[in-house]
């Protein structure tokens, strides 16, 4: 998945090459799980859509849901649960373990203060 969404981001959205990876992911789940998972031929940004919503739903649970929808900007509209927030989180807390022993602790940081990367 990470191949498919890494061609079509890189071509520029008009490529090819998202397309087959995307379609060799899915003949695989088909071939593993004996499901229907059609090839698809979706292009441009729906492509795009269409490699994130497999992901998450392959990857429910992963951390790496967590760090798709925040590094998307939540494209796929999932449901932020809680009190009064209306945006993900951008980080994780850290314990106090961790500020005791890691002198390359950054400081106390609000969680939902955009990181550099996913600025």
């Amino acid at each position: 998945m990470i191949e498919a969404e890494a061609a079509q981001r890189s071509n520029g959205n008009t490529g090819s090459e998202g397309l087959i990876a995307f379609n060799e992911v899915r003949t695989y789940l088909a071939s593993v799980y004996d499901g229907a998972f059609p090839p698809s031929t979706s292009s441009g940004g729906n492509l795009t859509i269409e490699i994130l919503e497999e992901k998450y739903i392959s990857m429910v649970g992963s951390l790496q849901v967590f760090y798709d929808t925040r590094r998307t900007n939540n494209v796929l509209n999932i449901p932020i649960k809680g009190g009064s927030a209306t945006t993900l989180p951008q980080r994780f807390l850290y314990p106090q373990s961790e500020i005791g022993a890691n002198s390359n602790f950054p400081g106390i940081i609000d969680l939902f203060s955009k990181t550099p990367i996913n600025n």
